[in-house]
C-alpha cells in the first residue's frame, strides 16, 4: 500500500536488474491493487455476516473472541483505504486527458467559466 502513495511507488528500484530506474507500469500497480480492495471489502462483509458463528465456536473452544475475529473485523476498512490509495495512484500517474489535453498530473483543470465577483459590500 504504501508504494502506492510514496513517490518511490512509480519507478523500480536500482536492485530489480533490468527494470531499475524504470518507471513502474500503471496497469501493474492499479489492477491488483483494485482487485485485492474488492476481496478485501468481500470478505470482510463475508466474516461480518458469519460473525455470530465465530462468537459461537470461539465460546466453545474457551478462545478470547476479540483476539479470534478482531482483526478480521477491519477487513472492510483496509479494502476502502486501498482503493482509495490506488484510485489517487491512477489519478496521480494517468496521462493527459484525451479531451482537453490538459491534466497531467491529476490536478484539477482551471474552470474555463470566469466566476463573477460580487460587488464589494458597501458600509451602512
Amino acid at each position: 500500500m504504501l508504494g502506492l502513495v510514496q513517490r518511490w511507488g512509480e519507478v523500480f528500484p536500482r536492485w530489480m536488474i533490468g527494470l531499475a530506474g524504470r518507471r513502474v507500469p500503471l496497469a501493474l500497480a492499479v489492477i491488483p491493487a483494485s482487485i485485492v480492495a474488492v476481496l478485501l471489502v468481500e470478505g470482510g462483509i463475508a466474516i461480518w455476516s458469519g460473525y455470530g458463528q465465530l462468537a459461537d465456536a470461539a465460546a466453545a473452544s474457551g478462545q478470547d473472541l476479540w483476539i479470534v475475529v478482531g482483526p478480521t473485523l477491519l477487513f472492510p476498512g483496509w479494502g476502502v483505504a486501498l482503493a482509495v490509495a490506488a484510485l489517487g495512484y491512477y489519478f496521480r500517474r494517468r496521462g493527459p486527458c484525451s479531451v482537453c489535453g490538459r491534466c497531467t498530473s491529476g490536478a484539477i483543470p482551471p474552470n474555463p467559466v470566469q466566476s463573477v465577483t460580487d460587488s464589494p459590500r458597501q458600509s451602512d
